[in-house]
């Protein structure tokens, strides 16, 4: 019974199971445990030219100085310039802070001193009525400076929610929660000067200075409500691999097994390459068809939806047929590993990735490039630059594999395993 064991066959099965699971592991496990924000770009804006604004811009880029730091703070001087930057995913968010921002500040802290001057010197006069006189200009400047009720400062946090999903809830906690920080700092001090002072205030008069800073949230490039929960893009090369995996491998079988006497034509391949765009054609109307008609998913423009998931998935086809052409069905295991390696981390911001599978696996897998095209499809409706480049990157990869595939006439052919 245990005679089995002595073959090198049983062994080998099992590093190879072990081998498999280790490298399962380490791209759908690895990577989703090891998330973190690390140097995420996010615009910071300062429109006032106050003092105490200054200084806290200063107070942010210690803050996230280091190598290590999540944010990395993108300055930018207008408002304004913040909306191409978006678009173009200069920065995943942003950080403004009001014209005004110093002079409301200070306002407040007017108020403050105003209340605990009057509070003082009509204690002083209720007990010497002499002095009433002498310090009656000084409270009435006070009751002045009361009259003017101060308003917050004003900050707005601003999420490119399109960018990803991950982050953008990361962003959407961390960058309001720096103003309520500073908020809840300014009111304790505020709190401790009236409590050194005696000072009792009324509910009214404590909600007036309680909150010095306001924070306001805005979202821009918005994921929408039926787009599954921003992985809509990801899905979507999922199904475009997964269409162009079937159809290249059937008609690879198909092609493969009637070869003009046993080898491949220019005429044959040709023939193959036409099949594969018809089947290109297929898949990008099916998945449209079943993910938008059928189940509401949100597609902004039909038409460039279509156009440009046909295109990538005429690519993937290309890729996955040159593998196949050249390599046989021994060609599998590759472009398994290919979508196992672009399966793991395209749901992924690379600023949230660890460094191994930032710049080992993100950096190499040209499916990332389909992924930003149908981002900016799906989300960024007022157009971006990125889409232009990718789909530079993306046509290179299909010219070059192309040309791999017109180049097999000169492969000495031999038999595959699929005939």
């Amino acid at each position: 019974m245990f005679k089995i064991f002595k073959q090198a066959g049983v062994w080998l099965a099992m590093v190879a199971v072990i081998a498999i699971i280790g490298i399962f592991s380490f791209l759908q496990i690895g990577v989703k445990n090891n998330i973190k924000l690390h140097q995420v770009p996010v615009a910071l804006v300062n429109e006032d030219s106050g003092q105490t604004s200054t200084k806290l811009v200063k107070q942010l880029k210690k803050k996230f100085a280091g190598h290590d730091a999540q944010i990395k703070w993108v300055v930018v001087k207008h408002q304004k310039d913040l909306k191409q930057g978006f678009n173009d995913k200069k920065y995943y968010g942003a950080l403004i802070i009001d014209h005004d921002f110093s002079q409301q500040l200070g306002q407040s802290q007017n108020y403050l001193k105003a209340l605990v001057t009057k509070d003082k010197l009509t204690a002083m006069v209720q007990k010497n009525a002499a002095l009433t006189t002498s310090l009656s200009p000084q409270i009435k400047a006070a009751e002045a400076q009361l009259a003017q009720t101060p308003t917050s400062a004003k900050m707005t946090v601003i999420v490119n929610q399109g960018m990803n999903a991950t982050v953008a809830q990361a962003l959407t906690t961390a960058l309001p929660a720096m103003g309520n920080a500073m908020n809840q700092k300014i009111s304790q001090q505020e709190k401790t000067v009236l409590q050194q002072n005696d000072v009792s205030l009324s509910a009214a008069s404590w909600q007036t200075i309680s909150n010095p800073i306001k924070v306001t949230q805005k979202k821009v490039n918005k994921i929408p409500s039926k787009s599954v929960s921003g992985a809509a893009p990801m899905l979507t090369i999922v199904f475009a691999w997964l269409g162009s995996l079937i159809g290249s491998m059937l008609l690879w079988r198909v092609y493969h097994k009637n070869k003009p006497n046993g080898r491949w034509t220019i005429k044959h391949i040709t023939s193959q390459l036409l099949a594969g765009a018809v089947m290109s054609v297929v898949v990008a109307l099916s998945f449209y068809f079943f993910a938008h008609t059928c189940f509401a998913m949100a597609v902004p423009n039909a038409s460039e939806f279509i156009w440009i998931l046909m295109g990538n998935v005429f690519v993937f086809f290309l890729l996955q047929t040159c593998i196949l052409d050249w390599a046989g069905f021994k060609g599998w295991p590759l472009i398994i590993v290919l979508w196992l390696c672009a399966a793991a981390v395209l749901a992924y911001a690379p600023e949230i990735m660890p460094a191994l599978y930032r710049n080992w696996i993100y950096s190499w897998i040209p499916m990332r490039f389909s992924a930003d095209m149908i981002t900016n499809a799906l989300y960024f409706t007022n157009g971006s630059a990125t889409t232009m480049s990718s789909a530079w990157v993306i046509g290179i990869i299909g010219v070059v594999a192309l040309i791999l595939i017109y180049l097999l006439p000169l492969k000495k052919d031999r038999q595959g395993i699929l005939k």
